[in-house]
């Protein structure tokens, strides 16, 4: 009788440990994400822990999922902070998401340096990409009291000026000798005699730039040997100016446009292979791991 009594008591802890190991009953779950406003949180992540169980929210928040009570939900969204809720008796859930401030913690502004654009022999081009000096002396050298190009050019250094009137003649300095190579100006991109600068009102001028390089002037091959005076007038650079955009009125079709473009979730979820497929119907690591065994034992085809 007391062998009997023992092992009755020995006996007990091991059935009531048994009897506790028996995995608790899937039930389909429904539930909602809102945020601290109580609005619904479309696209939202749910994702059942140490299993493949994976879903999102609709357009109203909702969500569906089997799960079991002691399961957990890892919910998580775009700028909200990632919550978990353990799952108890209730199929009905509400899991609300906090925005995630730490986003927002600190910003930090860089203003972008505007680019200097130059003229040059091939149009306008950004000062950081020449090999050679392209500046505009505009600025420099014309005031408002010069009331001719030829009193503009004595101003610039490096420039030799000969003669007087309509009779005249400026080199860069770097080629003086008895017959020096004449500096060929371009008007507006057009090629011109250098008494036609006379004609030109110093105040009309946008730009006034001077090529010296033989990179700078090899567009123009053996005109421009002695350099380049390239000037631009202003009606020249407002033409070139391109317009301000617009804006644009739309129809009411197009101001009720809806985003049709499905979601990275939902397109790798379609393309899933079926292997994947099978094993999120595990329910617990040694059934997935039983459905892994046998599907690597069939074929490759019926695997991919």
């Amino acid at each position: 009788m007391k062998k009997n009594l023992l092992l009755l008591m020995l006996l007990c802890p091991i059935l009531l440990g048994a009897q506790s190991f028996e995995p608790e009953p899937i039930m389909r779950l429904t539930g909602v994400v809102v945020d601290e406003e109580n609005k619904p949180i479309a696209n939202a992540s749910i994702a059942k822990l140490n299993s493949l169980k994976e879903t999102e929210t609709d357009e109203n928040g909702t969500f569906t999922i089997d799960a079991s009570p002691g399961d957990i939900l890892r919910c998580s969204a775009l700028f909200k902070e990632t919550e978990e809720v353990t799952i108890t008796g209730n199929p009905i859930i509400e899991v609300v998401l906090k925005p995630d401030m730490g986003l927002l913690e600190e910003v930090l502004l860089i203003k972008k340096k505007e680019e200097e654009v130059k003229n040059t022999a091939f149009g306008k081009k950004r000062g950081v990409s020449l090999g050679y000096e392209a500046n505009n002396v505009a600025s420099q050298f014309i005031s408002p009291i010069d009331v001719d190009m030829t009193t503009v050019i004595r101003k610039i250094p490096g420039i030799d000026f000969s003669g007087n009137g309509l009779d005249f003649s400026f080199s860069l300095r770097k080629n003086k000798g008895i017959n020096p190579t004449p500096v060929l100006v371009v008007l507006d991109g057009v090629p011109v005699d250098q008494n036609i600068v006379n004609f030109i009102d110093p105040s009309t001028i946008a730009s006034l730039t001077i090529l010296r390089s033989l990179a700078a002037t090899v567009r123009y091959g053996t005109l421009g040997v002695g350099g380049v005076m390239l000037i631009e007038t202003k009606m020249a650079a407002s033409l070139k100016e391109e317009p301000e955009p617009q804006p644009v009125k739309l129809s009411e079709q197009e101001r009720n446009y809806k985003d049709e473009l499905k979601l990275a979730q939902a397109y790798f979820s379609e393309t899933t292979p079926d292997y994947l497929h099978t094993l999120s119907k595990a329910q617990n690591f040694e059934e997935a791991r039983k459905i892994y065994t046998r599907l690597s034992k069939e074929p490759r085809s019926n695997t991919l």
